[in-house]
């Protein structure tokens, strides 16, 4: 789950960056978020990450860049929240094509946690 949500190097994260292109903390918490996946770095590292990504969001001017930067928080037990923050970034931003993503990227086997109400498509 952690390595599907945090793989939010498309439309979702260039949306955030060049909304604020000098901000690179939502970038910064899914590099840590893959790092710590890989056993490179500790979790509170990549807590570290994500709660600046946070900050980030909170600093956002718009519903669409706070979702956005909260689309690459995430880390462990957090992860299945990636999805929705996602979808909300990309419809107030009017990017097409994200829901068609997650589906193609995310393993079927983890589709009951990414979406846990029933998905229709």
């Amino acid at each position: 789950m952690v390595l599907w949500a945090s793989n939010r190097g498309g439309p979702i994260l260039a949306y955030f960056e060049a909304v604020y292109p000098g901000d690179a903390r939502p970038r910064k918490a899914a590099e840590a978020a893959w790092a710590w996946v890989r056993d490179e770095i500790t979790l509170s590292k990549a807590r570290a990450a994500a709660f600046d990504a946070h900050a980030a969001a909170r600093d956002a001017n718009s519903s669409a860049t706070r979702a956005a930067a909260r689309a690459a928080v995430h880390v462990a037990r957090h992860a299945r929240h990636d999805g929705a923050y996602a979808l909300a970034a990309a419809e107030h931003a009017g990017i097409t094509g994200e829901r068609e993503w997650q589906l193609q990227h995310l393993p079927q086997q983890l589709n009951p946690l990414a979406f846990p109400a029933p998905f229709s498509g």
